[in-house]
């Protein structure tokens, strides 16, 4: 998914709803603000047994109970090049992401802000 304009196309769930709720997908988000996406389970994004990247992208503002304000991943792998993730939370575990059952996260020249999880780390 790709915003064709020169700004971030934006996702909101108004806090009334998670965005992305993921399975055996491969996708690649471009250009995009995901935002005030919220869920008992997870905030933003799922992802289980997918691969996605986030490139040039935000996650922010994103809300959960558990675990993952921004992404909570199983067996999967998420990748962001030049994104932002401020403002997520989760009153459990994994503020920005949570990762279980051999997921992976791996950030490069992205930002992190004001990210928190109530019981073990932003990320």
């Amino acid at each position: 998914i790709t915003s064709s304009s020169n700004q971030a196309a934006t996702f909101d769930g108004e806090f009334s709803t998670s965005l992305l709720d993921l399975t055996s997908t491969n996708l690649t988000l471009k250009k995009l603000t995901l935002r005030r996406g919220y869920g008992v389970y997870f905030g933003c994004i799922r992802a289980i047994m997918s691969q996605i990247s986030i490139l040039d992208s935000a996650l922010v503002n994103c809300k959960t109970d558990i675990s993952g304000g921004g992404a909570h991943l199983i067996y999967s792998s998420l990748l962001a090049v030049m994104s932002n993730f401020s403002s997520n939370s989760a009153n459990f575990l994994g503020g920005v992401v949570y990762m279980s059952s051999n997921s992976t996260f791996t950030a490069t020249t992205s930002s992190f802000d004001s990210n928190s999880a109530q019981d073990d780390g932003g990320v």
